[in-house]
């Protein structure tokens, strides 16, 4: 569920929820906040933003600021 902040923001930005998540999720990355970044970009992939997919796949496959797992990124 969308949280009321998150809402207004997707109306802002079109009604496009996941964009409003990878957005969110870059912001959390940038901020060196990667666990929060993580939930987000699964937000968005969830969402339909195959980027965000992508994003998680790279983070995991190289271990980027998490757990390094290539079978996790892969999947």
């Amino acid at each position: 569920m969308v949280k009321a902040k998150e809402a207004s923001s997707i109306e802002a930005n079109g009604g496009t929820e996941g964009v409003v998540y990878l957005n969110a999720a870059k912001e959390a990355y940038d901020n060196k906040d990667y666990a929060e970044a993580t939930k987000y970009y699964l937000k968005a992939g969830e969402a339909g933003e195959a980027k965000a997919y992508f994003k998680l796949a790279t983070l995991f496959s190289r271990g980027e600021n998490v757990v390094k797992d290539v079978g996790k990124g892969f999947e």
